[in-house]
């Protein structure tokens, strides 16, 4: 079945059904240990990249890969749990794998990275934290795929540590010696280090395009050039005084003198040290729109230095503007608070283009009712049989599916005695000593008459009985 799968895949054509049906009769369960060849077919599958995503999708379908891969089975159209995924776990895997596939000549094991990143997440489908079921599951699957056992620690180490990079990345001070340390000691070597940048961009695009760009990858790109420096044997200290203050900016720090200077996504000021310094930078960016993804500051001998990376829009950035508002702000000649609460107020007219040129409407269409029907233990009945005493609403043996009829919707019949009597509304029609609707052809002044009667009947009550030679009147 694999090695039909990776044929299929490499000449970029579906598997047709008759193929599929026969597979599915003749494929046998890959319960225990794989022959060597399955785990090279799935390898070749896995490296025709988006071409094997409509044929995975075949089999799982067909339910083949469950044959193969057990595990699979509890990720088959699973949702995700975070907003940021446009695929389902499944469709994830298999996107991730389509992803590394691009990346094979970046690592020394292609075959290591395109299975770690297509079982990355097989622990979604299982209760608990997803990692630590991940691990326990690639250490059983691993060696039952033919894997050695160096290669199936390093696979179990992919899925222990494929939210490092870019948790540390991109909340961490690169800067930090303990932070580079700390990723260095956790991830043990180059070989280990080159696989998890490359399942953390292939997992990251995989993800949805806000999980992943140019910022997100410099980052991680930082990262793993300064932790693979510690893993050749090199000094922390060798990468991480690279960073901010710069040779350059010290020499500024030294001469006392104010500079404001921006190149690429970097801007730089250095000035005189004072209280609100770096947040009158700050808020000038924020004035003029600047998204800041990254700041740092220092200060020696009654100087201070600040600098900020930015992401540039499409047009790039105007430094020169940047540069003269900074410095209006440095001088105090910029009313920052009241521009920037301007900016951010809420009646702020909108730029053009994102204006509604007409208010929003909603529209609710419901269908239209259907005709009340009687319920009675969970079922619809056509007759209802319900006990009622006289000039009195029925009990609440039954129900109705909408609201009771209206008194003026409905006619009772006064029994002679104050006895509870049984009645009985049946679909063909009133019988004596039951209630039913009046008919539609009564007109209204008949209703309205009978109506009235009846609750005056209710409010006078029965009448009082008559003395023996009273008169009356003619």
């Amino acid at each position: 079945m694999l090695r039909a799968a990776a044929a299929a895949a490499t000449a970029g054509v579906p598997i047709d059904r008759p193929s599929l049906e026969r597979l599915g009769a003749c494929s046998p369960v890959l319960d225990g240990p794989w022959p060597e060849d399955a785990r090279l077919a799935l390898v070749d599958l896995l490296a025709t990249g988006p071409r094997a995503i409509p044929v995975l999708e075949s089999l799982d379908q067909r339910g083949l890969v469950h044959r193969v891969l057990p595990e699979w089975e509890p990720n088959r159209s699973r949702p995700q749990r975070n907003a940021y995924h446009r695929f389902t776990v499944d469709r994830h895997l298999c996107e991730a794998a389509a992803n590394a596939a691009a990346l094979t000549t970046e690592v020394s094991r292609p075959d290591l990275l395109l299975v770690g990143t297509w079982l990355h997440d097989l622990g979604k489908g299982y209760p608990g934290d997803h990692t630590e079921v991940g691990m326990e599951l690639m250490a059983e699957v691993a060696p039952r795929m033919g894997f050695a056992d160096d290669d199936v620690a390093t696979l179990v180490d992919m899925v222990r540590h494929h939210l490092l990079l870019p948790d540390v990345a991109t909340r961490r001070d690169l800067a930090d010696d303990d932070v580079i340390e700390g990723v260095a000691a956790a991830v043990g070597s180059l070989d280990t280090l080159e696989l998890l940048a490359a399942l953390t961009e292939a997992d990251s695009l995989a993800t949805g395009p806000s999980a992943w760009g140019t910022w997100k990858a410099g980052l991680v790109a930082e990262l793993v050039e300064r932790v693979a420096h510690v893993l050749r044997g090199g000094a922390v200290a060798e990468v991480t005084a690279a960073g901010f203050p710069s040779p350059e900016v010290r020499r500024l720090l030294a001469e006392g003198t104010r500079v404001v200077s921006g190149e690429g996504n970097v801007l730089t000021v250095v000035a005189p040290d004072r209280p609100g310094l770096f947040s009158r930078v700050a808020g000038t960016l924020a004035l003029k729109a600047v998204a800041v993804r990254g700041a740092d500051a220092v200060s020696a001998d009654g100087m201070a230095a600040s600098r900020f990376v930015i992401e540039p829009g499409p047009g790039g950035c105007d430094w020169d503007d940047v540069a003269t508002s900074v410095g209006l702000a440095l001088d105090g000649r910029l009313a920052l608070a009241a521009r920037v609460a301007q900016r951010s107020s809420p009646s702020r007219a909108q730029p053009r283009g994102t204006r509604l040129l007409a208010p929003p409407r909603v529209r609710v269409d419901n269908p239209r009712r259907p005709p009340p029907r009687w319920w009675r233990c969970g079922r619809p009945i056509r007759s209802v049989s319900c006990t009622a005493s006289p000039r009195r609403w029925p009990s609440s043996t039954w129900t109705s599916a909408w609201p009771r009829w209206p008194r003026s919707a409905v006619r009772w019949s006064t029994p002679s005695t104050s006895a509870p009597q049984r009645v009985t509304r049946s679909p063909t029609g009133p019988t004596p000593g039951s209630w039913s609707e009046p008919s539609s052809t009564a007109s209204s002044t008949d209703r309205r008459a009978s109506l009235v009667g009846r609750l005056a009947r209710r409010v006078q009550g029965p009448p009082a009985p008559e003395a023996e030679g009273a008169s009356h009147p003619s």
